[in-house]
């Protein structure tokens, strides 16, 4: 295994860590520079202190990705407890290195208790709602009019994918918005 500098686990500023070139070792462009798809990334960083562009360690992360790990040391990015991923955080508001016995058992939605805990619920219960009202349609949809309606099944299918894409969407929005309130990342 290579050599791989860490971040400082004292504060530093973003032009001290990306100094004087940064390049990402996933895609191995320069971070903030243009690439060739014509979007900048900006660096991020995850407990273990290792530094990346956004756009490559969030499709790195995906929940459907086989990567569940740090692409350089491979230190796992799932919260213990409640199994949930560890989401990178933009370099300027990154905790710092967090050792791996030191990290939070859970993630900040699920030890958020209280007021985060309900809203998350209700949240929830809605995006369920939301299925069992599009996959009842389906059910009586074809038994009603059967293969006619062969692609409105389709769409039915298409549609519950789309909720559990936008109740994913609005959880993350909605944590994203209380750490910003509170002043904290996620670690």
């Amino acid at each position: 295994m290579r050599n791989v500098p860490k971040a400082p686990k004292t504060a530093v500023s973003p032009d001290q860590i990306l100094a004087p070139i940064q390049l990402c070792s996933i895609c191995n462009e320069i971070i903030g520079e243009p690439r060739a798809d014509g979007l900048a990334e900006n660096a991020s960083m995850l407990p273990c202190s290792h530094i990346f562009g956004d756009l490559c360690i969030s499709r790195w992360l995906e929940i459907d990705s086989v990567h569940q790990d740090c692409p350089v040391c491979r230190r796992t990015m799932i919260y213990r407890e409640c199994g949930h991923m560890i989401r990178p955080c933009d370099v300027a508001h990154a905790p710092g290195c967090v050792e791996e016995e030191d990290m939070p058992k859970k993630c900040f939605a699920c030890r958020g208790g209280g007021l985060v805990e309900e809203v998350l619920v209700l949240m929830n219960e809605k995006r369920m709602a939301e299925e069992m009202i599009l996959l009842g349609m389906r059910k009586c949809v074809s038994g009603f009019f059967g293969e006619v309606c062969g692609t409105t099944i389709e769409s039915v299918d298409e549609r519950v994918e789309e909720v559990r894409r936008r109740w994913k969407n609005a959880a993350h929005a909605f944590c994203s918005e209380l750490e910003k309130k509170e002043g904290r990342d996620q670690w």
